[in-house]
């Protein structure tokens, strides 16, 4: 299955060629079809096309591009003896309660 995604372009002297996939309420976006992706690109980015001053400098945006991304399983990217650093869930609950004026993705 083709799953798209909404990637993130700019290009400015002070922090070279930039991308990253968009999120929106800290995941990332994405589609079924490349259609639907361009379809919300248009509708929530659209006002760049028409903005020379958000192309230029400093910022340097782009247009964000549809992608085909794939999706893997983190168990098959971090090796066996790497699994016990990352924070899951649970981790996670602790460090909240540990700090809870920072805001985090939920």
């Amino acid at each position: 299955m083709n799953i798209w995604a909404v990637q993130w372009h700019s290009h400015n002297r002070i922090s070279g060629d930039y991308r990253h996939i968009c999120l929106e309420h800290c995941l990332p976006v994405l589609f079924k079809t490349r259609r639907k992706a361009r379809e919300y690109i248009t509708e929530k980015y659209g006002y760049i096309a028409g903005r020379p001053d958000l192309k230029g400098e400093p910022h340097g945006w782009r247009m964000p591009q549809a992608i085909k991304v794939k999706i893997v399983p983190l168990e098959l990217l971090v090796p066996d003896a790497l699994m016990d650093d990352i924070f899951w869930v649970d981790e996670r609950a602790k460090l909240r309660q540990e700090f809870p004026q920072t805001r985090r993705c939920e």
